[in-house]
C-alpha cells in the first residue's frame, strides 16, 4: 500500500475561504478548476470541499469551521505571503478566461527570464495566483538588471 492516496498529488494547498460555494463557482469559471467528490456539509454549510486542475488539487474550508481560527488575506485585511503557482497548457487562453469572468489581473501575461510566459491573478478570498506556460528555457541575458 502506498503511504498516500492514489489520486492525490503529494502537496494539496489548503485554502480558508469565507464562501467555499462561491469560492468553487470562481475557481470553476475563472481559473478552469473541477469540483470532485461531494463537498462536506454540516447545519448546511460546506465546510469542506476539494478541486483538481489537471494533477493540481486544492481544498477549501470555511473560515471558522474545524474549531479552527484561519482567515482570508481579504478577512485579515493583509498578505499571507503565499503564492499559489500553476501551469497551464495555454497561458494567452487561460488569461483572456480569467480577463471575461471579471477576475483581478495583478499582473498581464509577459514573457519571464527563466523561460516561462504567466500573469497573476488575486481572487476574492485575496490569494495570490500565477498560471504560466514554459515557452523557453532560462536566458541569463535577459535578467534584469538589477539581479545580474
Amino acid at each position: 500500500m502506498s503511504f498516500m492516496p492514489d489520486n492525490c498529488p503529494q502537496l494539496m494547498p489548503y485554502l480558508v475561504v469565507r464562501d467555499p460555494a462561491s469560492a468553487m463557482d470562481y475557481y470553476e469559471k475563472t481559473f478552469g478548476f473541477q469540483r470532485d467528490d461531494e463537498p462536506l456539509v454540516q447545519n448546511g454549510e460546506i465546510i469542506h470541499c476539494e478541486m483538481v486542475f489537471g494533477t493540481v488539487r486544492i481544498m477549501l474550508g470555511l473560515e471558522g469551521s474545524w474549531d479552527g481560527t484561519a482567515r482570508t488575506p481579504k478577512s485579515t485585511d493583509s498578505d499571507q505571503g503565499i503564492g499559489l503557482f500553476i501551469y497551464c497548457e495555454d497561458v494567452n487562453s487561460h488569461h483572456q478566461q480569467a480577463v471575461a469572468s471579471g477576475a483581478e489581473i495583478t499582473m498581464a501575461p509577459e514573457d519571464m527570464f527563466w523561460g516561462d510566459r504567466m500573469y497573476s491573478v488575486k481572487d476574492p478570498d485575496g490569494y495570490r495566483w500565477s498560471f504560466a506556460t514554459k515557452v523557453g528555457e532560462f536566458d541569463p541575458s535577459k535578467l534584469p538588471e538589477d539581479m545580474q
